[in-house]
């Protein structure tokens, strides 16, 4: 146990069954007839009801192809945003209370930039995902899964100069004011019955790649003192959840060409992530060929979904490979603490078509079936 977090321990090993034995990681293939939808929402062209009702119409479709296919943790797919983070973060950095003119005051720099400029104060000024997860409850009779991207979201690493000085003049206000809009979003769920949130995060995983830990300058953003800021802001935003909520951490390795993890597994992780988060489970990517030897820093207490499952495994010779994969995992994590979903979301994953989308999840599903006798 290290000093520098404090880990919750009289938290019970598992919430039910969650996660499950065969998860997928949220979001799906949106429709075109709802991409369209919101181009003309953008331009004017569409009222916010009009979105909505084609938006309650998308996500009833995707509860029951989920539930056909046999997930048993149900999201939305994703498909009521048009950016998988933005929307929830900006909803964090908004001027404005309720029924007043907002003016978003977080924005990417370019469209390529993974960072946001935070030029205000962050605060959680009403339920982000309460709505929807309302709607969600009430058209599927599985667990309803709330996906929202991770707290580190907010902060990247060498961009203090993305974060307002006059706003944060010290940084540690900053991410305490990101722990605290958190825990009150997560207070709001909890609430209203929420019990399986999954956190989206894609900084963590880049401090894994050896090259990049190698190539950093010291200071407070060196891959080490980053780890262990995000490790406290993570364990910070989620510390006042209720036992009967499980929080999962999906590890994503970001674009499907992107510069990290590439063959490099968890390696980097070492036991200051696996070891000293206090998230229940980990829903991890991976891009390149599976290394699973960082696996050994998984405390006995937390479960871990290997994203494996890919399109070349919807075949017989594939799916041998596949449980041949999950047995070498088994060797540093027990299997009863595994499960397996693909290896990334589908609305970000270029060429996948909708039969593909499929093929893929029941093959995620049949495969636990087959390894684990249940899903």
């Amino acid at each position: 146990m290290h000093d520098y977090v404090q880990v919750a321990l009289d938290r019970p090993t598992f919430v039910g069954a969650v996660p499950f034995r065969a998860e997928h990681v949220g979001t799906l293939i949106r429709p075109p007839v709802l991409v369209n939808a919101r181009k003309r929402f953008q331009r004017g062209k569409l009222d916010a009801g009009s979105l909505r009702a084609l938006e309650d119409h998308a996500v009833r479709r995707a509860v029951r192809f989920q539930e056909e296919v046999g997930i048993r943790g149900i999201t939305d797919g994703g498909l009521r945003r048009a950016d998988p983070h933005l929307d929830f973060l900006n909803a964090l950095l908004r001027e404005g209370g309720p029924g007043e003119p907002t003016r978003w005051i977080a924005q990417r720099p370019d469209p390529d930039s993974a960072a946001l400029c935070v030029t205000g104060r962050v605060e959680h000024v009403a339920p982000i995902r309460l709505h929807d997860f309302a709607f969600l409850r009430s058209v599927t009779q599985a667990v309803p899964k709330v996906t929202m991207p991770s707290p580190t979201s907010l902060y990247t690493p060498g961009a203090r100069d993305a974060i307002s000085v006059t706003a944060y003049p010290c940084l540690d206000a900053f991410f305490d004011d990101v722990a605290r809009a958190y825990r009150a979003e997560l207070r709001a769920l909890a609430g209203a019955g929420c019990r399986y949130v999954q956190m989206d995060d894609m900084r963590l995983a880049s401090l894994a790649d050896a090259a990049l830990r190698e190539s950093e300058d010291s200071g407070m953003d060196a891959p080490g003192a980053m780890l262990l800021r995000y490790v406290r802001l993570i364990n910070a935003a989620i510390s006042e959840r209720p036992p009967s909520m499980m929080v999962s951490l999906r590890l994503c390795c970001g674009r499907v060409d992107g510069p990290w993890l590439r063959g490099k597994g968890f390696e980097g992780m070492t036991d200051a992530l696996f070891g000293a988060l206090d998230v229940d489970a980990y829903l991890l990517e991976y891009a390149g060929p599976d290394d699973f030897s960082g696996l050994r820093f998984v405390p006995h207490d937390k479960r871990v979904v290997l994203g494996i499952a890919d399109a070349k495994d919807v075949t017989p010779a594939g799916r041998d490979d596949l449980k041949g994969r999950i047995e070498r995992a088994a060797k540093f994590v027990p299997p009863e603490r595994l499960g397996l979903s693909p290896r990334r979301g589908f609305s970000t994953s270029a060429g996948h078509s909708w039969a593909e989308q499929s093929a893929i999840l029941r093959l995620v599903v049949s495969v636990a079936s087959e390894v684990w006798g249940r899903v």
